[in-house]
């Protein structure tokens, strides 16, 4: 069975973080999206894990692949298969995670054969040595 996981920006200082996504609505109309870092046994047990508000717009869910080199793949991952260049995304059309590119979904791509090389929301995306 696949983990499931969630990767996002910590808003305090932009950090990644990996964990539990919840989003969360108050009696106020206020939405809270969290990333928590461990999970309760029970709601009334006295264990409450640690948790960090995040960017809902920086919200990536682990695919339950790892690359090449054992980095874990995220929604939101750029990757290097056969020097193409892939954004990882999730395509309800396949009901699968997907390599996308203008122009052409790689539907059927192996994990192990592909380098996660940065992620769409950071600018710096490493360079691509052919």
């Amino acid at each position: 069975m696949r983990e499931i996981l969630f990767r996002a920006r910590r808003l305090e200082d932009g950090a990644w973080i990996e964990g539990y996504y919840v989003r969360l609505h108050d009696d106020k109309g206020y939405v809270s999206h969290r990333i928590y870092t461990g999970y309760a046994d029970s709601d009334c047990g006295d264990y409450y894990p640690e948790w960090f508000e995040v960017d809902p717009d920086t919200v990536g869910q682990y695919t339950g692949a790892v690359d090449k080199r054992g980095v874990k793949i995220f929604e939101g991952d750029i990757v290097l298969h056969n020097r193409n260049i892939y954004e990882i995304r999730y395509m309800p059309k396949y009901f699968r995670f997907a390599g996308t590119k203008p122009g052409c979904v790689f539907a059927i791509f192996i994990p192990s054969a592909c380098e996660v090389i940065g992620n769409i929301y950071d600018d710096q995306i490493m360079e691509v040595k052919k």
